[in-house]
C-alpha cells in the first residue's frame, strides 16, 4: 500500500502515464532503473511521460534530466537524430536554469553529441565540440565549488576532452587522411595532455591506466 501511495504508474498502449500524485523522487528512480537495465523502449516512453510530470511542477532541473536521459537512450539505440534533438532540448533547459553547474552540464551534453559525430565520421564537427568543451572549462567561474573539488572537476574534464581529441586524430589517421603520421603525432600529444591532467588531480586508477594504454 505504501508503494502505491508513493508511486502510481499506469502503462497504456501508447506509453506511460504518471499519476499527478506520484512521488517525484520515485519517478526519477524508476527512470534510472529502466536506463540501467538497458530497456531503452521503456526508458523513452517513461522519460517522455516524466517530462510532462515534472513540467506540471515547473521542475526545470528534472525536466533537463529527462531530456538528457532521452538523449542517452536514443544514442545507445543508434538513433542519433533523436538523440541530438533531445540533447539540444536539455541544453535549452539548462540555459533557463543558468548558473555555473548548468554550464558544466551543458558541456557534458556537448561531449555526448561529439561522441556521436565521431562515430558518424564527422570528425571536424566532433573536434569543434570538444574544443568548445575545453573552452568552457577554461572559462569556468572560480569559486563555484570548494577549491579542491573545482580543480578536480576541471582537470578530469580536460583529461576526458583531450583523450577524445586524440580519438578524433586516430580515426582520421585510420580513414584515409593524407598525412596519417601527423595525425598520430597530434594524438600522442593530446594523450600526453590527458594523462597529465588525470595524474595531477587523482583520477581513478583505471582511468589513468586506460590513458597510459592509449
Amino acid at each position: 500500500m505504501l508503494l502505491a501511495i508513493l508511486f502510481v504508474l499506469c502503462f497504456v498502449a501508447n506509453g506511460f502515464v504518471i499519476d499527478d500524485h506520484a512521488d517525484p523522487d520515485s519517478v526519477k528512480a524508476e527512470l534510472i532503473r529502466y536506463l540501467e537495465e538497458d530497456d531503452f523502449d521503456k526508458t523513452v516512453g517513461f522519460a517522455e511521460a516524466a517530462v510532462e510530470f515534472y513540467r506540471s511542477r515547473n521542475d526545470l532541473m528534472d525536466i533537463a534530466g529527462c531530456y538528457m536521459t532521452l538523449g542517452n537512450a536514443y544514442q545507445r539505440m543508434g538513433q542519433y537524430e533523436e538523440a541530438i534533438r533531445n540533447y539540444n532540448l536539455c541544453s535549452e533547459t539548462m540555459d533557463q536554469i543558468g548558473g555555473p553547474m548548468a554550464k558544466v552540464n551543458k558541456r557534458y551534453i556537448l561531449n555526448n553529441m561529439a561522441v556521436m559525430y565521431l562515430e558518424m565520421g564527422e570528425y571536424d564537427q566532433a573536434e569543434e565540440m570538444w574544443n568548445r568543451c575545453i573552452a568552457s572549462v577554461n572559462d569556468d567561474d572560480p569559486g563555484f565549488l570548494p577549491q579542491y573539488n573545482q580543480d578536480s572537476l576541471r582537470c578530469l574534464d580536460l583529461a576526458t576532452y583531450y583523450q577524445n581529441l586524440a580519438e578524433v586524430r586516430l580515426a582520421q589517421a585510420d580513414n584515409g587522411d593524407p598525412n596519417p603520421q601527423e595525425k598520430i603525432d597530434d594524438a600522442i600529444r593530446f594523450l600526453e595532455q590527458s594523462l597529465d591532467y588525470s595524474e595531477r588531480y587523482g583520477a581513478e586508477p583505471n582511468k589513468i591506466v586506460g590513458r597510459l594504454t592509449g
